[in-house]
């Protein structure tokens, strides 16, 4: 993907930049607009071929002389690819800094490190896919491919040299190494994709097409006449534009249909410098310098592309993605300018490949800190995050504990309490019950403390069960222990004399949008969800219990980050909020449009129900004269992950609750 031969030779072809240019504007377009040019993907493997062309005449070329020294060649690699990379790590590094969250930036760390030894194709091979939506989220997915370069000419150079010393034809031996890669690749295509995608023995027969054309070349096989170089350019050129225009994210690759972009860039390089496609459309000058620059602008395209991607938390709007490709560009022309040149050309070869190495170094060394200082938790970005671990709640209320009770419950359910005074009053419900209790215990007075029983994605019901989840990530329904633990929780609840207040706090769709039976497995009841919520406020009534239902928090925002930004850079800040205030923020108006059916719901609750007690969230939340409810308040983020209450939102609606309470 970065070899070029230098342009200052009579052997050097305008065309094969050209090439690299269809190739990387392939992929950076892929990357901005899957949509636009599914296929675009396919320019990683263009690549592939041009590389193992050019660096295999550098080889031969070499051996031929009797002057192959493996020092010289590694020297040339070095400062041919760590300026570039270098610099786009640091860049990495310095965003990572301000943006990503501890557990991001430690994962981050991690590749970082892998990255810096080329080895990231294998730390990649074991998370996700490369077309996974969260793939989007890795600023140093794309070094996968450079990886498994260096790991081909860390074998390569030898393969040759050894059997020119034995006077085993070069092609022979390129062929031999075809076979088996390629076979590998078919047999594992379908059965485990990522391992395909990312694993080098699966992608060494690419790069050796490239090789193999070089050989055949060289041994005067390519002696064709203009007319039928012509036609191989142009059956070069329609294999593109087919891979471009079928392919996509869904279909096994490599495997056979990688075969369309090798052989098309075999055939296109094989045509020669004067073939139709090549002469009229690959050296066009434009092209030719997008070529010369398409190492650093496929450095720089998809740092952009994903860091915009986890400060937005959804795809950038299409003018900013065009910005950034833009953007990427004028990085690049001044990377390849101001730093590749400088340090690639010129005097003092071996003293720049020391330095060079040891900045490679220094970016492995700080991944590894990253890494094992757990993504840096000490910076702004992370101490003005959400909690999201037991350590940063106990800060928040340092008197909860865990409960006695949560062996009886199961320990996977939430079980916390006052390890002060025995608590009067239980929290119960599921996510958002949890969201809300570390507010709750921090602001109860003595006298008046609190315990959550609760369990994530379990809807708090009697005698019913929910069978379809709209929006569960996990569980298309409730699993078997969620009845269970319903039935401990009420148990444990009847039965403990010293609890008289019960606060249910549940998901809106729990009551609007999923189903319920009595039992799973058979078929919905119609209003299950009110009718397992009226079971378990009965219950609890009958029992001398005083219910409160919490009315879930207002949702609707377009994004789940939009407070997410706390850099500590003030401008930047400042332009971030100002950028996500449209995401972060609905009118009360259509807040209660789209929750009307839900609001119906919690009055006929409360109708069926005269003794209990009600609290509406909104008021709180929202600025009801104003029209708004916003997930920024001072700066502030309201809300933490989805539709779940942050620990300022909390200590709003704690507060005010407590106050109403006054049990």
């Amino acid at each position: 993907m970065v070899s070029r031969a230098g342009n200052c030779n009579k052997n050097y072809r305008a065309d094969i930049d050209g090439l690299r240019a269809v190739s990387v504007l392939s992929v950076i377009i892929f990357h901005a607009f899957p949509n636009l040019l599914p296929g675009g993907f396919i320019g990683v493997d263009i690549f592939f071929v041009i590389s193992g062309y050019l660096i295999t005449k550098i080889i031969i070329n070499n051996i031929e002389k009797d002057n192959i020294k493996i020092f010289d060649f590694y020297r040339h690699r070095v400062r041919r690819i760590f300026p570039a990379l270098i610099t786009i790590l640091l860049f990495c590094i310095f965003s990572g800094y301000f943006i990503l969250m501890p557990s991001e930036f430690g994962h981050f760390g991690k590749n970082l490190f892998y990255s810096s030894v080329f080895l990231i194709n294998f730390s990649l091979w074991n998370e996700v896919g490369y077309f996974d939506t969260a793939s989007d989220y890795k600023p140093l997915l794309h070094l996968w491919s450079l990886s498994i370069e260096e790991q081909f000419y860390l074998i390569w150079p030898f393969l040759l040299f050894i059997s020119n010393k034995i006077k085993l034809p070069t092609i022979f031996v390129s062929i031999i190494c075809i076979i088996p890669s390629f076979i590998f690749s078919l047999l594992i295509s379908y059965y485990n994709p990522v391992a395909d995608f990312f694993s080098p023995l699966t992608r060494f027969w690419e790069i050796l097409f490239g090789a193999t054309l070089l050989c055949l070349e060289r041994n005067g096989y390519m002696r064709i006449s203009s007319t039928t170089r012509s036609c191989i350019s142009i059956a070069g050129g329609a294999l593109i534009l087919i891979a471009l225009a079928t392919f996509n994210n869904t279909s096994p690759y490599p495997g056979w249909r990688a075969m369309l972009p090798v052989l098309a860039g075999t055939l296109l390089i094989a045509s020669g410098s004067n073939a139709c496609i090549n002469r009229w459309v690959l050296s066009f000058r434009p092209l030719v310098l997008i070529g010369v620059i398409s190492y650093p602008l496929y450095l720089w395209h998809w740092p952009l592309l994903s860091y915009a991607r986890i400060l937005l938390d959804e795809p950038p709007p299409a003018a900013i993605r065009t910005g950034l490709l833009l953007a990427s560009i004028v990085l690049a022309v001044v990377t390849y300018l101001l730093i590749e040149k400088p340090l690639r050309f010129g005097r003092h070869a071996t003293g720049k490949m020391i330095g060079l190495c040891i900045g490679m170094a220094i970016m492995g060394i700080a991944g590894r800190y990253i890494q094992h200082h757990n993504g840096l938790p000490t910076r702004y970005v992370a101490t003005h995050a959400l909690p999201t671990d037991w350590d940063a709640l106990l800060r928040i209320a340092p008197s909860v504990e865990k409960c006695t009770q949560s062996a009886d419950i199961g320990a996977e359910n939430w079980c916390y309490t006052d390890k002060r005074e025995i608590p009067h009053a239980v929290l119960i419900g599921d996510s958002h019950a949890d969201a809300l209790y570390w507010s709750l215990a921090n602001h109860s007075r003595p006298g008046d403390r609190w315990m959550l029983m609760g369990r994530p994605a379990c809807a708090p019901m009697l005698g019913m069960e929910r069978i379809t989840a709209i929006n569960a990530l996990q569980n298309k329904s409730d699993p078997p222990k969620c009845a269970q633990f319903n039935q401990a929780r009420l148990r444990y609840i009847l039965q403990t004399e010293s609890i008289h207040l019960v606060l249910i706090a549940t998901a809106q769709r729990v009551l609007e949008l999923d189903s319920y039976a009595p039992h799973a497995g058979e078929a919905a009841v119609a209003n299950g969800a009110f009718i397992g919520l009226s079971n378990l406020i009965t219950r609890l009534e009958e029992a001398g219990k005083t219910v409160v239902f919490l009315e879930d928090n207002p949702d609707g925002f377009r994004s789940n980050k939009c407070a997410l930004l706390h850099s500590g850079i003030k401008w930047l800040d400042h332009i971030g909020e100002n950028t996500i205030r449209e995401r972060c923020e609905i009118s009360y108006s259509d807040y209660l449009k789209k929750s009307s059916n839900y609001h119906h719901i919690v009055a006929e609750l409360q109708a069926a129900h005269p003794k209990l007690i009600v609290y509406h969230t909104a008021p709180i939340l929202c600025d009801i004269p104003a029209n708004k409810c916003e997930r920024l308040r001072n700066s502030e983020l309201l809300y933490s992950h989805s539709d779940h209450l942050s620990t300022t939102g909390a200590d709003y609606i704690a507060a005010d609750l407590i106050k109403l309470l006054n049990y």
